[in-house]
């Protein structure tokens, strides 16, 4: 169907729902509610001989591998709901029909607002021919487009480059670190904006990676070495200072990768997921929380958890420890976490202690950190001060009525309990995200800061973490000063 994750997760209940109207009244209600409570615990339903498989990034990988597996009866069919994921990126055998949304839901950069929207937006007619190659692999197939033939020769031919809706600061920092003076002149195979050129240099600047002339500073220079959002590698170059070197370059790596955090739509399952979350929940936030979840992984779970040892009775102690661990799968299917995209995370936290650890000769920033910083030395505050200091760009303070003398105390109450925030550089009202750990808190936090805002039915602000508000005037004085600060 190639939709949004939102919209297969609805589609998925409203198919079963149909299909449980008009299966058989003669099944035993008993049997029926044990085999779908078993069923729920996988997302992967099979009623009245069709078995709805819903397929999407964020799933972890041993729901998605049911999608590419035979039924277990000849007799079921499969009825496959996807997002872009089996557009290109993978490929299903057996399938005989595709039903085309001409629909895709994709993230582009705002340089008024400086804001990324997840928008629905038409696919080009090249991906359209893409997606009807899904069908009629190993057989014949057909396509259902759900359009008229004037809606479909209106599109475009082809998908419009990249380059052209996304953030570049990334690119014009590694444009000044290859020697590359002149961004704006600078022959792009497709040219993107200038004023999406000029904002790209305003936060870079804002970052300390280039100064007033708009040259590359060594801040900036280390920045690039980072395969990284600028906004990353910023906080991983000051986590040197605040003593959490360790614990950022981890928060950062789990907070690359796509959503960690499993929640089944069907309800049953959902219950036992959410169980299943609280304890990896930190009360500072959602940047935390990712690294409570790496830790707890990493002393629950046998994933890679120790090098090569040189002795015997080092491996045999190893053995021992790994015994009373659960195998990664099994780790990530009892907390329900995506186990690849943890995995993947893992590989991005060895990429970048490798990075920080090699000489400058070879490209690296040469620090010893492992040596130096013990695990008793980590200070949360000192890790919160961090994260203010790197993401004082994206900070956002809690909406307060400043009229509440007419107000009765419930009121003032539920005022000052407002899930809205406004940001403090854009003025933007926003909302935090519901799959937040701080949604719903009571009682909210004065100040945060984020990793991401969205925009979808409404601002949302994810990856969102508390600070103090005066901590943004001792991080950032030439942003914010201190009796605009004061409460």
């Amino acid at each position: 169907m190639f939709l949004g994750q939102e919209e297969i997760e609805d589609l998925s209940s409203l198919l079963f729902s149909h299909l449980q109207r008009l299966e058989d009244e003669t099944i035993n209600k008993k049997d029926r509610f044990i085999s779908l409570s078993v069923q729920a615990e996988n997302s992967c339903l099979t009623i009245n001989g069709i078995q709805i498989c819903p397929l999407y990034a964020a799933l972890p990988h041993e729901i998605q591998r049911i999608a590419f597996e035979r039924p277990k009866s000849p007799n079921i069919r499969k009825v496959i709901l996807a997002t872009n994921i089996a557009e290109t990126s993978v490929t299903i055998e057996n399938v005989k029909y595709v039903i085309d949304t001409l629909k895709c839901k994709v993230r582009c950069w705002n340089n008024g607002t400086g804001m990324e929207s997840l928008i629905l937006s038409n696919i080009s007619q090249a991906q359209a021919a893409q997606r009807a190659g899904r069908a009629g692999r190993t057989s014949q197939g057909f396509c259902f487009r759900l359009c008229t033939e004037d809606a479909f020769f209106s599109l475009d031919l082809v998908t419009p480059p990249e380059i052209l809706r996304v953030n570049l600061a990334h690119v014009v920092l590694q444009l000044k670190s290859i020697g590359i003076e002149d961004i704006i002149s600078f022959y792009y195979v497709t040219p993107p904006s200038k004023q999406s050129l000029l904002k790209a240099v305003e936060l870079l600047y804002a970052l300390g990676a280039l100064d007033l002339k708009f040259n590359l500073t060594q801040h900036g220079e280390n920045m690039a070495k980072l395969p990284l959002d600028p906004i990353f590698a910023n906080l991983i170059l000051l986590s040197r200072k605040y003593n959490c070197v360790k614990e950022m370059i981890i928060v950062v790596a789990m907070a690359t990768v796509e959503t960690l955090f499993y929640r089944p739509h069907n309800s049953i399952a959902l219950s036992k997921a959410s169980q299943a979350h609280k304890r990896f929940k930190c009360y500072e936030g959602d940047l935390p929380t990712l690294l409570s979840l790496y830790q707890s992984w990493r002393r629950e779970s046998n994933h890679n958890s120790s090098s090569k040892s040189k002795s015997k009775k080092s491996c045999k102690k190893r053995k021992l420890n790994n015994d009373e661990k659960h195998s990664h799968a099994d780790w990530c299917r009892k907390n329900y976490i995506n186990g690849r995209a943890l995995s993947k995370a893992y590989d991005i936290q060895n990429q970048l202690s490798q990075i920080c650890s090699r000489s400058t000769s070879k490209h690296g920033l040469n620090w010893d950190h492992f040596s130096t910083q013990k695990q008793q030395d980590f200070d949360m505050e000192q890790f919160l001060k961090c994260l203010c200091a790197g993401l004082f760009l994206q900070s956002a303070s809690r909406c307060i009525v400043l009229d509440q003398h007419h107000l009765t105390k419930t009121q003032k109450k539920a005022f000052s309990n407002t899930g809205k925030y406004r940001t403090k550089i854009s003025s933007k009202e926003v909302s935090i995200h519901p799959t937040s750990s701080l949604f719903g808190r009571n009682k909210p936090p004065k100040c945060v800061v984020y990793t991401e805002l969205i925009v979808t039915k409404k601002n949302y602000i994810r990856g969102v973490t508390q600070i103090r508000d005066e901590w943004l005037a001792e991080v950032a004085p030439h942003f914010f000063l201190p009796e605009q600060n004061s409460s």
